[in-house]
Order: structure tokens, then C-alpha cells, then sequence
């Protein structure tokens, strides 16, 4: 396999170039007391500061009593379970962090900070080369009055962050420190990026576990550096003028190969202490078409999802259609082949009802083989599809539920062999309308189950009670609420990654009958990575252009109430 290679700070300069002078705006000043995107105030200026603790699980600070990092707690939103991203390499979580955008997207993970592509179309990759600049040209852009620093050991991530005013390669953490202290004594200092990585050498060398000396060593000083940054930013000739958000995160705890959830910190003065939960149901809106469609797919099934010419299989997911469509593919595994012409199978919305489309084209099969199964699934209430194969005596046919209750079935013998060198796929799949819904529970088994079976366990709370969990080859309850990743909670089979403009949506206890509601109350937020420079453009009053494609959340904007003091 031939190995390509792109990207250089060459052209990264001449872009971020690009897009100042193409897109240079001034922003109008707030009206008091509410927030607007726009320049600060006469009497306040609002700054960030990003500190990063390689390989510091969330886990491992909620036990690890660091007294400076719990001082930031006390004035502040956090959360012990940031979201793991979907490639748990150093270079993809600063990536990451310094995009705002996730892994499916900029698929850089080579410690060279270069795409690497594996070549592979079945890895999520296609013939184009992704390219997604860094945060820091749009800081410079829209806060030209600002310096910019990003200070860390590690040599390749500040060549590509080399846009900063500041880009810093030092030795080891206390040079981190020692930087990042002399810097705050610039006075236009805005927005600083200070990356710690004592912990995770001192993991690697012994236990990412603060019962391991090194490692529990290597973070107690990592506090003390905090502490003394801390009060070097408190110490700034003008910090009276001032406004800072200081955040700090891991993007990843442990190693690369044993991966935990990280952490976030989010203070302010301002901000009253509360940890982020999920509250509810969480799940995606799936809309959109092209490539701004929210889409979650197996990037490679390794065949697993592909059923041929006779093997049995189910399929069943619930959603949530606010109203009627005209033909979009909305969930299946099929090339996207043009009406008679695709491979593979898919549901489609036709008006309030769907269909149930089979087709062996590449194969030697026939054509397209549609199914209507004339029920309604719009209103936006919640409705179970189901649709078992079975093959008896050589003839195949496609069973088809809604609700739990039989609607119509069909033989789909003459389709013959449906493999397809296709992602399996929620959201837009086929056809040239969008769709738009909810999804929840979708399940896939290598068994067909039958009407009895199916009705008895429409309303299954706890999906390892299936009488057929054995058989159960991919499940995915679509309820993470953040981050671009779908886990597969089956016996086998394989997690999903997210693509498109997707958002995460707060469903409360609005459920699917596979799910108990949720009794909590409160603001619901599930932190990720992306989120970093998401609420770094939210606390600097810079509104991201949409070409700017960032996928965080900025979930500041949820406790207004207590930055305003209203």
C-alpha cells in the first residue's frame, strides 16, 4: 500500500491569510446584561486560558486532591467524564481540541500532525484530503487586538500551531510553567494554550493511577505549576480590566491503548460550582443531505453487516419523524446507487409512512424491490420499525413491523446477493430529499425473529434480557449526548462515528418505549473536546462563521444567568 502525505504550514499560512482578509468583520458592542457576539466592553476585556494535563483521567482527579485545580472547581463547571474521542492518539485529541472539529472529520493521528490516510474507503475515508485549519488564524482574525501563545514539550504540536504569536517549544513542565508565567506578563495576551505532559510520561513509565508514586508525583506538581500560573494571571498589570476564562482539560485520560474519559474545568469568578451531567435522553437530529448531512456509520464492518443471498437477519430501531418527507433514505447499508441501479437496502420515507427498498443490482440480482408498509411514523411521536428476513425452502422474504404489530411482508427472492462495499448507516442514505428525525435502540441481529418474539419485547428496557442477546450483532442506543461517537453495546459488532453537521439534542423525557425516562432535572450538558474552543469563541463574544465547521457545543451560554448576575 502505497502511504500518502499532506499538509504543510505553507499552505496552512497562506489559508489562514486567505481567510483574514476574505473575512475580517467587527462585531457591534452587547447591549447590558445579555450576551451578544461582539466586541468587550469599555471596562472589561475578556481572555482565555487553555491548560491542558496529558493523560489525567477524570477519575484519577476526583481522587488525586489537587488543591489548585480544586480552587478552579470552586468557581466553576466540571465534569469528571469529558467524553473519550473516537481516536484515542495524542495528535487526534490536539487536533481535536485545536479545531473544535472531531476525529471523523480532520483524521489526523500521526504524531507528525500529517493526514495519513490508510487508503482504505471502508475506513470512512474517500479520495479527497481533509484539511481543517486550527482555531488560532480565527482568534487573530477576529481579535486582532490579541496575542496569541501555545507552550508545550512537545515539539510537533507547537510546529503546528506555529500561527501563534507565541508558539513555544520548551523541555519539560516546569519550562511550561516558567513560559507560560513570562508570557502573562504581555499585556495584550488574549488567548494562551498551556499543555502539561508529566503526567502521561510518568503513566507511561509506571500506572496512570495516583496509587502509582510516579504518576500521583509527576501531578502534584503539575498542580503547583496551575497555582503558579494562576496567580501570575492575577498578577497582570491589568487584570482589573480583565474578564478570563481559564479552562482545563485532558482530552484523553491514560494511554493511547487504554484510553479513559478525561476531565474539563470551566472558571470564572462568575461561576458558581456545579459538575455537568446528562440529563435525559440525549440523541441526534438527523437532518441534512450531502455533505452537511448528520450521519452516523460503521467506518468498516469488516463484512459483518453484509447478509448476501440467504442469510437470516432483523433489524429494528425506533424514531421520532416530525413530518412528512418525499423519498429520502434515512437508515440502511446501500452503495446510493440512483432508483433501480443501488445495491444493498435501506428504509425510505414516503409521505407519513416508509418503505423497506432490497436490491441485488451489482450482484446479478434485480433491481430495486420496494416494500410499502403503509403506516404512519410522523407526528413526532416516537414508533418501533421492524423488519425480519428470513429465508425457508429457498425463498427469502422480508417481514415488516411497526409498533410491534405485523403489517405486510414480501418475497424478496429474486434480489439474490445485497452485500455492498458500503457503510451501514443512520441518516441520509439515498435519494434526493433530506430527512429529518430522531433515532434511538436501533438493534441488528444475525437471526430473524418472529412476530412473537418481536411484539414481547417491543418495550425491552434492558436490551441484555432479549431472549436472542447471543444473537445480537450491533446495538446502539444513540444516547450519549456529545462527541462524535455511537457505541456499539452488543456482544459484537462495532462502534459508529458521526459525520456532518450533526447536533446532539436534549430530549428530556421525551423516550422511545425501549427506554425509561429519565426522572433528573437540570441543565443538561456532556462535555467532549470539541467543546474547548467552542466556549473559548463564546466567552471572547466571537460569533464562528459556519465555514469555520466547528462541531462543539458552547454550553457557557446555558449559566448566563450567573456571568451576567442576573
Amino acid at each position: 500500500m502505497k502511504t500518502k502525505y499532506f499538509n504543510n504550514r505553507s499552505l496552512l499560512i497562506i489559508l489562514s491569510c486567505f481567510i483574514f482578509l476574505a473575512s475580517c468583520k467587527k462585531y457591534a458592542d452587547p447591549p447590558p446584561y445579555f450576551e451578544e457576539y461582539g466586541e468587550d466592553s469599555v471596562s472589561t476585556q475578556r481572555k482565555v486560558l487553555i491548560i491542558t494535563i496529558d493523560g489525567l483521567s477524570g477519575e484519577q482527579l476526583e481522587n488525586a486532591n489537587m488543591t489548585n485545580l480544586q480552587k478552579l472547581i470552586e468557581t466553576g463547571k466540571y465534569s469528571y467524564a469529558q467524553l473519550k474521542n473516537v481516536n484515542s492518539s495524542d495528535a487526534a485529541g490536539w487536533v481535536t481540541l485545536l479545531t473544535g472539529t472531531g476525529y471523523g472529520k480532520h483524521q489526523i493521528y500521526d504524531s507528525s500532525f500529517l493526514y495519513v490516510p490508510s487508503g482504505d474507503v471502508s475506513d470512512g475515508e474517500d479520495e479527497s484530503i481533509p484539511f481543517v485549519p486550527n482555531v488560532i488564524s480565527y482568534i487573530q482574525q477576529t481579535k486582532p487586538g490579541y496575542k496569541t501563545a501555545l507552550v508545550s514539550p512537545w515539539q510537533n504540536l507547537v510546529k503546528y500551531a506555529v500561527e501563534a504569536d507565541y508558539p513555544y517549544a520548551v523541555t519539560n513542565d516546569a519550562a511550561v510553567k516558567d513560559s507560560a508565567v513570562s508570557l502573562l506578563k504581555v499585556n495584550t495576551m488574549g488567548v494562551m494554550f498551556v499543555d502539561f505532559n508529566g503526567a502521561e510520561l510518568a503513566g507511561n513509565a509506571g500506572k496512570y493511577d495516583i496509587t502509582d508514586a510516579g504518576f500521583k508525583s509527576a501531578v502534584d506538581k503539575i498542580d503547583g505549576y496551575v497555582g503558579d500560573i494562576v496567580e501570575a494571571l492575577k498578577a497582570r498589570e491589568n487584570y482589573d480590566a480583565e474578564d478570563w476564562l481559564i479552562m482545563v482539560t485532558s482530552p484523553r485520560g491514560g494511554s493511547p491503548e487504554q484510553s479513559s474519559q478525561g476531565f474539563v474545568i470551566a472558571s470564572n469568578p462568575k461561576l458558581k460550582k456545579e459538575e455537568l451531567k446528562k440529563v435525559g435522553f440525549n440523541t441526534v437530529d438527523f437532518t441534512g443531505s450531502g455533505n452537511q448531512a448528520a450521519i452516523a456509520y460503521v467506518p468498516d464492518d469488516k463484512g459483518l453487516y453484509n447478509f448476501g443471498a440467504d442469510k437470516d437477519f432483523t433489524f429494528q430501531v425506533q424514531v421520532s419523524v416530525p413530518g412528512n418527507n418525499s423519498y429520502p433514505g434515512f437508515l440502511g447499508k446501500t452503495d446510493g446507487g440512483t432508483d433501480n441501479n443501488f445495491t444493498g437496502w435501506f428504509l425510505m420515507q414516503e409521505g407519513d409512512h416508509y418503505n423497506v427498498e432490497f436490491s441485488g443490482k451489482a450482484n446479478g440480482g434485480s433491481g430495486k424491490n420496494q416494500i410499502s408498509v403503509p403506516t404512519s411514523i410522523t407526528g413526532g411521536n416516537w414508533h418501533t420499525i421492524t423488519v425480519s428476513v428470513k429465508t425457508e425452502n429457498g425463498v427469502r422474504t422480508a417481514y415488516c413491523y411497526t409498533d410491534g404489530v405485523f403489517v405486510t411482508s414480501k418475497d424478496i427472492t429474486g434480489v439474490k446477493n445485497i452485500n455492498v462495499d458500503a457503510p451501514l448507516k443512520v441518516g441520509y442514505c439515498w435519494g434526493g430529499a433530506y430527512p429529518s428525525f430522531h433515532a434511538a435502540d436501533f438493534e441488528i441481529f444475525n437471526v430473524a425473529l418472529d412476530a412473537q418474539t418481536i411484539a414481547a419485547n417491543i418495550s425491552l428496557k434492558n436490551i441484555k434480557d432479549h431472549p436472542y442477546y447471543d444473537n445480537l450483532i450491533g446495538f446502539w442506543p444513540i444516547d450519549e449526548g456529545g462527541g462524535g461517537l455511537v457505541t456499539n453495546q452488543a456482544p459484537g459488532g462495532y462502534d459508529m462515528m458521526l459525520m456532518g453537521n450533526f447536533v446532539w439534542e436534549a430530549m428530556g423525557s421525551d423516550v422511545p418505549v425501549s427506554m425509561v425516562p429519565d426522572a433528573s432535572i437540570g441543565t443538561s450538558v456532556v462535555p467532549v473536546t470539541e467543546d474547548i474552543v467552542a466556549n473559548m469563541f463564546y466567552w471572547l463574544k466571537v460569533e464562528p462563521e459556519s465555514s469555520w465547521g466547528l462541531q462543539g457545543q458552547d454550553w457557557l451560554v446555558k449559566f448566563e444567568r450567573e456571568i451576567y448576575g442576573l
